[in-house]
């Protein structure tokens, strides 16, 4: 474990940091050659700065410690921690070090293996991680006092302790140290073995807490690599990661895991993704995931590890915890992600280290980061569209599972229009809604998107949705929230009211009723005479008695002028509706001379009136519409267009009762064609 230049530097009784000196590289001490030449010195001060305070956790110590016993070729990293001393023991069994081993190169800091053309391990199978040779300071930063045990398979175990205050102290003082010998307590066969006391950091945080920790800052943990760490017993595995049961989609790069999957307990979709990126003419692999949750608050359950991470991995171990702030944009999805990246171009052996100093960020100077951030960028893009895709698929079976009447609705379209309305229902599925009744309010919302949708639908626009990712865009505000929207809202209950007034005309067959009916209705529904007054507003009178204004203007008339309905309109025209009984058959003269009384008797009440005129100063035009059982007969020697020459004197029309349900089938004859679609909609409306 010892013989990699990440391991701390602890010192035998024989050596002092003068001896430490001699064997080190330039960081410690730099002479110029020629006698006029000037002395660089570095002051062993630096200690304090590359050890002790470059590291501010638990897990980056370990992860150094774990990283050592890696490199010597351990299978199995044995950590031990309690928490009531505030110790931690670590025992690995690799290759171990012998005196020179130690001498020449775990007491040099600084020593780079790699440039000693030592960048495979001893069996020569495992590429190194160590690279700078100040990771073995890194337990300067945790620990008061330090004892290392080391053995190699055919030598004796070495033992020694370092007091760390003693050794800052001496640092201050500008004098020697030397480690203090202990017994070497040690039964494996070979390995190293390292105990950290006297803690200068609290470690109370759970072992799951370093599990977890571990788990995501190395990739060769496990069965695969031959390479366990095991917690207090506990081996750490894929399943420590936490997270990946909780992944509902999968993006894998380069080649699927079946391991990894495995894991995923709740995994609804996934894909490969291809993981090649070209770097000075020649290519390099990327492998990793990147796994996305079912909701945001997944990865904040755990307050201790913030899992809204995407780490970077290079031969194995953790090279940036999260690449995300750097390169991830700013769209919402980006906070369901969570992921490992394993890139081993950005440590290669014949290329500059570009790790940071702590070996937890990159340096972004370097030529290989714009590289990384443009693979990076379209890799989220893909993920983005897939992720819109899935979440809308899912959205909607679940929509279908939790709703009947959506299932039935989609059940009655067909090809792209299913495709289509599966894709809207789906993205407001997966939409999060507040207030005092979240699920009333989600039910409101998929009631109008359905309305919204048909309307789209019978004017052949859906393309307008075909295309679009963000239920948050222009053009879905524009669909549901646009006046035609409220206008579709209302779409099925105008078409079914109206037909059920003309159904109810159709279906009556005695006269007497169908009279008392029509007069009902067409108070109401002036629209049955003509489309054009649906909308018209003003005053509206049934059965208005104007006796005394006829005998105003007729002192001798017989009987007085009781109108039927009365309607008249804010744009001046005042229409008076006279209903028969389906078996009086009156004649044009009869009509006629009834009209004139009434165009009278309405004359003279606005006269008296002046105040209701709609304009001031001014009786408004009068039109006169007689309801009959059938129209009159004519005398055959009466000239042709006789009845209609007799109306026009008055400003009348006739209309029969056949006439005004055959009337009102053809102006509504786009509703009643409808029918059976509006009945259809409004009944998932209803049961939604």
């Amino acid at each position: 474990m010892m013989t990699s230049e990440n391991n701390t530097a602890l010192l035998p009784a024989q050596s002092t940091l003068t001896n430490m000196q001699s064997h080190a590289a330039p960081i410690l001490s730099l002479r110029n050659a020629l006698d006029d030449g000037y002395l660089i010195k570095l002051d062993m001060n630096v200690l304090n700065h590359l050890g002790m305070s470059l590291y501010s956790n638990t897990p980056a110590v370990l992860t150094e410690i774990i990283s050592n016993a890696w490199d010597a070729d351990a299978t199995k990293v044995a950590i031990s921690i309690d928490t009531e001393k505030g110790e931690v023991l670590i025992v690995d069994d690799g290759h171990g070090m012998s005196d020179q081993d130690i001498k020449d190169r775990f007491l040099n800091v600084g020593y780079a293996r790699r440039d000693d053309k030592r960048s495979r391990s001893n069996s020569n199978k495992r590429q190194v991680m160590g690279r700078k040779g100040i990771g073995k300071l890194a337990m300067f930063s945790l620990a008061s006092k330090i004892q290392v045990t080391s053995k190699t398979a055919n030598g004796q175990a070495i033992a020694f302790e370092i007091d760390v205050i003693a050794l800052q102290q001496a640092i201050k003082t500008k004098q020697d140290y030397k480690a203090k010998p202990i017994k070497a307590d040690f039964t494996e066969p070979h390995g190293t073995q390292i105990k950290l006391f006297k803690l200068k950091k609290n470690i109370s945080r759970t072992e799951t807490y370093l599990r977890k920790k571990l788990a995501r800052r190395f990739s060769i943990i496990g069965d695969t690599h031959n390479f366990k760490v095991i917690i207090n017993n506990t081996p750490i595995s894929s399943a420590d990661r936490d997270f990946l049961k909780e992944l509902q989609f999968l993006w894998e790069i380069g080649a699927t895991n079946p391991d990894r999957k495995k894991e995923c307990k709740a995994l609804k979709e996934s894909k490969v993704i291809g993981g090649l990126i070209d770097f000075q003419g020649q290519s390099y692999e990327i492998r990793g995931y990147i796994g996305s949750v079912l909701t945001p608050n997944v990865l904040k359950r755990d307050p201790e590890v913030s899992n809204n991470t995407i780490a970077i991995i290079s031969n194995g171990r953790l090279f940036d915890e999260d690449i995300l702030p750097d390169f991830g944009s700013a769209k919402h999805f980006t906070n369901y992600l969570v992921g490992e990246l394993e890139i081993d171009l950005l440590d290669e052996n014949d290329k500059e280290d570009m790790a940071t100093s702590s070996r937890q960020k990159l340096q972004q100077d370097d030529p290989r980061y714009p590289v990384l951030k443009s693979y990076f960028d379209k890799l989220l893009a893909e993920i983005d569209k897939d992720w819109d895709n899935w979440r809308r698929k899912i959205g909607a079976e679940e929509a279908e599972e939790e709703n009947q009447a959506i299932k039935d609705w989609f059940a009655s379209l067909k090809g792209l229009e299913e495709k289509a309305a599966r894709k809207v229902i789906g993205q407001i599925n997966t939409m999060s809604f507040s207030g005092d009744d979240p699920k009333e309010a989600k039910r409101t919302v998929l009631k109008n998107t359905v309305l919204a949708f048909e309307k789209l639908r019978i004017q052949d626009n859906l393309a307008r949705l075909e295309d679009e990712h963000d239920i948050h865009s222009q053009i879905f505000k524009d669909v549901f929230a646009s006046i035609d929207d409220i206008e579709a809202t209302l779409y099925h209950q105008i078409t079914s009211q109206r037909l059920a007034v003309i159904e109810r005309f159709k279906s009556i067959t005695d006269e007497n009723e169908l009279e008392k009916v029509v007069q009902e209705y067409l108070f109401n529904h002036l629209w049955l005479l003509d489309p054009s007054w649906e909308r018209a507003s003003g005053s509206q009178e049934m059965e208005r008695t104007l006796t005394k204004e006829l005998i105003q203007v007729h002192p001798d008339a017989a009987t007085g002028a009781r109108l039927d309905i009365e309607y008249k309109t804010i744009a001046g025209q005042h229409v008076i509706i006279e209903m028969k009984r389906p078996k009086v058959h009156p004649t044009i003269e009869d009509l006629v001379a009834q009209g004139k009384k009434y165009r009278l008797a309405v004359r003279q009440w606005y006269h008296n009136n002046p105040a209701s005129c709609p304009v001031a100063g001014k009786i408004p035009d009068i039109e006169i519409i007689f309801l009959l059982g059938k129209a009159p007969s004519v005398l055959p020697f009466e000239e042709p267009g006789y009845s209609e020459n007799q109306l026009d004197s008055i400003r009348a029309r006739i209309m029969t009762y056949p006439t005004l349900i055959a009337q009102s089938n053809q102006a509504y004859n786009d509703y009643i064609k409808s029918k059976a679609e509006s009945d259809r909609i409004k009944n998932i409306i209803d049961k939604i």
